[in-house]
């Protein structure tokens, strides 16, 4: 699967834009909207936890980004958790339109969201 073929400087660059993840949800930084969230969906999801207040768990796996989440009962959690996300990695993967790189790939795309 390549990861024992990973430099670790790449791992420790996607740890870091999870770590400013967290840094931005438990600071409640308002972060400005990003053209990609309108192809995300999040769909409305019941209450089913014990709890209202929400959880969540970040995780990072090489450059997947796995960002879950409970529900809210004003429904913004889980969207300030992805514009978290969005604007953490590309922190440290700025986009082409950036960058300047001529024929890049964003680090974000439709697919992968």
């Amino acid at each position: 699967m390549g990861w024992v073929e990973s430099p670790p400087y790449f791992c420790a660059v996607t740890e870091t834009a999870r770590d400013l993840t967290e840094f931005h949800i438990q600071n409640k930084t308002l972060l400005p909207a990003d053209p990609i969230e309108q192809q995300m969906d999040v769909q409305h999801v019941p209450m089913r936890a014990r709890s209202e207040k929400p959880s969540r768990c970040l995780q990072v796996y090489v450059d997947d980004f796995c960002l879950a989440t409970t529900q809210s009962k004003d429904e913004k959690h889980i969207p300030t958790i992805s514009r978290a996300g969005i604007h953490s990695i590309h922190s440290v993967f700025p986009p082409p339109d950036v960058t300047g790189h001529k024929n890049g790939k964003p680090p974000l795309s439709q697919k992968k969201t």
